[in-house]
């Protein structure tokens, strides 16, 4: 076929040159983009950088400062204690003389300007002495006095004069006269010098500066926002609470108004504290300046690029500008143009690989029809293998059609399907082609999954193998039946995750599978693993309502069933036909621990009565039997008797038995434990859940059922054992009875009497009176007619009658019984009430001794109270008590 003949739209070449921006602009735009990238990143790195110059710088000067004016105000104060000390310690001081003192205080008042007072009280906290001359004041309940008279060495406190009316500060020491305190020294001063130390630490126009005593009370400061004549509380301060906290040194924070400061924090050895602060943004406003020029310079670079970019850009994309023309002909249909190849750098290379392109294009354009014609007959087999999927519900039919399908159509040596077995470990020969794929299923060929051959392989790595030359494959089984196979493809039969299978396609030809059939076959793999889901499934859904069935009739069978025998017998012929035997073993007594001593077999079952090892009633211990929980829910499996996890004991008893497999369920019945239901089978057996769930219903019903039958059992014998019961009470009530009337027998004879001297016997019926099964009376008729024939109506009338006799005369005596309690209940009633009207002991036992004797009917009376040996000894004709004996009687004749 020739170029030509494959015109394409006349707009291609219009559409082709509009699409998007030109090279020429995107070039520049990256170029642009590149630079400017460069000059962002190193202004941001100039830019950080002074930052953190200009931050460093700032922090040093607030670190100098706030050390400088930490020493000041130590040396300050460091000097006015030692002064105030020395005074205290002064004879004329501790004297507490005030006439002696005022010199001395008056001096000290003029060596130091900042004091403006210099006293002394005495422990009342009532100034002895001043050193201004005004009238002495009351100190008691000053924090600088109660310190110093506790005997704190030097005690401060900030508070506003009362001789200056201005914010002071007080600093008092104890003086000590004999090892005792006997006053207090104090000065107080108006704070120049740390006010002038502050003020000279000033940092910036926004800078800050606090000094504040232990109790964060300003002690000198300078802030606008705070007024001069208060002692101002700091304690709410951002700074001053995290230098309370622990906080030291430098200290970055935000304020309530979003300002962000720096602050350097320290204390002094009397715990009053420094802050030296400054605003960030002022000692970063020199960074303005540069961002402005910064972005000024940026700009008027980035225009200078652009324009230099875009001319040079401009001259070196013209060769391939040319290039690009001529591609947009050959885009247009025109397969027969060429570029010249004018140079000999990277733009001749681009022409030249241009020209070997549009060559190859012709050729491929010429071998195209070809192909497409090939690769449809591909898709129409892989659409007869989907038609021959949905159709076809019988598994080997459907494979049968597929492989030959596949051989056919695409003319490959030979096809073949594998499918997983039950245990997952063999991929197993289902269908093949040709004489090779009948004798390998005679042979019911396998390959082990993940061993060594492409369809175990891939069976195990669920990705498709392609093997162009089978002499080069490692990982392939050479079949001697095929021995003309060249390359080879297995593809994994795939549904969701799971791998059901493979399919394997040889052929006689190398590398016979390129992409393209690779992705036909694996499309083809895709709908024979979904078809073979199918079928599965369907068969799965036969055979399990078929089983559903069988459970039916096994459930109303197990339920009809008398004894546990019949319900092992229905339950394995109906619902386990296929295994070889089946127990049902019942909990023996618990011992004292609470452990059931043994089990006992209930009932056997197997196909033949030669199976049955293990007779009903042998008893098997706890030991013997799997570790099955009497109230397990879940089956408890024994694959192989072989596997080493098997006790011995166990190992032992299943040897016995013949058994390899076993299957072993808790019968419960509620949470009642009723025992074990043990199915072996001769063979090592995969039990899976389709096997074990549906069973467990039957399971269930079978506990219930023995439980019932057990229940009806206990309930029979319990009824047996009532009515022995009510027979023996009735027997023993009508004893009492009789002997109660003194062995009378109530006898009624009606009628003539009949003479017991004539020969001629008499015709008897006689009905006994029952109650509750016991004989009491009998109703008996005579009839001197020798030859009278009782009826049947007459019997039944006769033993209606005795019954309603017997319901009679027992509701007479039960009605007696009731009168005569009636009467002891009246007769103890009066009895109690006489004695309840008597006030002592002998009034008590008379009025008992005379009443029982009334009720009684008796000729003597005694009514007696002492220990129990009085009364016996009284009883044997005794005339003397025991010793320590107490005998209160009273005796009515």
């Amino acid at each position: 076929m020739s170029a030509s003949a494959t015109p394409q739209p006349a707009h291609t070449s219009s559409a082709f040159q509009k699409r998007g921006l030109s090279l020429r602009v995107r070039l520049s735009l990256l170029m642009l983009s590149t630079a400017l990238i460069v000059f962002v990143v190193v202004g941001a790195t100039i830019y950080v950088q002074a930052q953190n110059i200009l931050a460093q710088s700032a922090n040093e000067k607030l670190e100098a400062s706030t050390t400088t004016l930490k020493n000041n105000v130590e040396i300050w104060l460091d000097l006015n204690t030692r002064a105030l000390a020395q005074l205290a310690s002064l004879p004329a001081i501790t004297s507490m003389d005030a006439a002696q003192q005022k010199p001395y205080l008056e001096a000290m008042g003029k060596a130091y300007e900042d004091m403006y007072l210099v006293s002394t009280t005495d422990l009342t906290g009532l100034n002895l002495e001043r050193s201004d001359g005004q009238p002495a004041t009351d100190y008691q309940g000053r924090e600088w006095f109660q310190g110093a008279r506790n005997g704190a060495p030097v005690t401060y406190e900030t508070r506003i004069g009362a001789t200056s009316k201005r914010p002071a500060l007080v600093a008092a020491s104890p003086i000590i006269s004999n090892n005792r305190t006997v006053g207090v020294a104090m000065f107080a001063s108006n704070l120049p010098n740390i006010v002038e130390a502050v003020n000279l630490n000033q940092v910036g126009k926004s800078g800050q500066v606090y000094v504040f005593d232990a109790q964060n009370r300003a002690v000198a400061f300078v802030d606008p926002d705070l007024p001069q004549d208060q002692i101002n509380d700091l304690s709410a301060k951002i700074p001053v609470q995290a230098l309370r906290s622990g906080t030291r040194d430098l200290n970055v924070y935000t304020d309530e108004q979003g300002e962000q400061w720096h602050a350097f924090l320290t204390t002094l050895p009397n715990s009053w504290g420094i802050i030296v602060q400054q605003k960030e943004s002022e000692f970063l406003s020199p960074l303005r300046a540069f961002q402005v020029a910064a972005v000024i310079v940026f700009g008027l670079g980035a225009m200078v690029l652009a324009a230099l970019m875009w001319f040079a850009i401009g001259r070196a994309l013209k060769p391939i500008q040319e290039v690009s023309n001529v591609a947009a002909m050959a885009a247009s249909g025109n397969l027969n143009v060429t570029v010249p190849v004018k140079r000999h750098d990277e733009v001749g290379a681009l022409a030249e690989a241009f020209n070997t392109m549009i060559t190859r294009l012709r050729e491929l354009i010429d071998s195209l029809e070809l192909r497409i014609q090939a690769r449809t007959e591909q898709l129409q087999a892989s659409a007869d293998v989907g038609r021959a999927a949905v159709s076809i519900l019988d598994t080997n039919q459907l494979l049968r059609e597929v492989v030959n399908l596949i051989t056919d159509r695409f003319g490959f040596y030979y096809a073949a399907v594998f499918l997983a077995d039950s245990a997952n470990k063999w991929a197993v020969l289902h269908e093949a082609t040709g004489n090779a794929g009948r004798v390998l299923k005679e042979r019911q060929h396998q390959l082990e999954i993940g061993g060594q051959s492409m369809v175990g392989s891939v069976m195990k790595t669920r990705k498709a193998r392609i093997a162009l030359d089978v002499g080069d494959e490692a990982v392939r089984f050479a079949n001697p039946l095929l021995p003309d196979t060249r390359s080879e493809i297995a593809l994994p039969l795939m549904v969701g995750s799971r791998v059901i299978g493979a399919l394997d396609v040889q052929s006689t030809q190398m590398a016979a599978f390129d992409e393209a059939s690779a992705a036909v076959l694996q499309s083809m793999a895709d709908q024979i693993a979904i078809a073979l889901s199918n079928t599965i499934l369907f068969q799965q859904t036969q055979t399990g309502l078929q089983r559903t069935r069988q459970l039916y009739d096994a459930s109303t069978a197990i339920s009809n069933a008398e004894d546990a025998s019949g319900i092992l017998r229905e339950l394995m012929t109906k619902g386990v036909p296929e295994a070889a035997a089946a127990q049902i073993l019942t909990y023996g007594p618990r011992d004292e621990a609470g452990q059931h001593a043994y089990l006992e077999v209930a009932a056997s079952w197997a196909p033949t009565d030669g199976e049955l090892l293990l007779p009903v009633g042998t008893r098997v211990g706890p030991d013997q039997m799997p570790p099955v929980s009497a109230l397990a829910s879940e089956p408890y499996l024994i694959y192989d008797a072989a596997d080493p996890a098997t006790t011995p004991a166990q190992q032992q008893i299943m040897q016995a038995m013949r058994m390899r497999a076993m299957l072993v369920y808790a019968l419960i019945a509620g949470s009642q434990p009723v025992g074990l239901l043990l199915i072996v089978y001769h063979e090592p057996h995969q039990f899976t859940a389709a096997e074990t769930q549906p069973l467990q219903a039957l399971i269930g019903q079978v506990a219930v059922t023995m439980r019932n039958q057990q229940l009806v059992r206990e309930e029979a014998v319990a009824v047996k054992q009532l009515d022995e019961i009510n027979r023996r009470l009735t027997s023993q009530t009508w004893d009492k009875y009789a002997r109660a009337i003194d062995a009378v027998t109530y006898k009624e004879d009606i009628g003539p009497t009949v003479n017991v001297r004539s020969e001629i016997a008499p015709t008897v019926l006689a009905a006994p009176i029952m109650i509750h099964g016991e004989e009491v009376g009998v109703l008996r008729l005579e009839d001197t007619a020798p030859d009278r024939k009782w009826t049947s109506n007459e019997l039944a009338l006769a033993q209606a009658v005795a019954g309603e006799v017997a319901i009679a005369i027992e509701n007479a005596r039960l009605i007696e019984q009731t009168e005569g309690r009636a009467l002891r209940e009246t007769r103890l009633n009066q009895i109690a009430q006489q004695l309840r009207q008597a006030t002592d002991v002998n009034s008590i036992l008379q009025t008992a001794a005379e009443q029982l004797s009334q009720a009684l009917d008796t000729s003597h009376a005694l009514a007696q109270l002492g220990r129990s040996k009085v009364a016996t000894q009284r009883h044997n004709g005794e005339q003397e008590s025991p010793a320590g004996a107490v005998n209160l009687k009273q005796d009515v004749p």
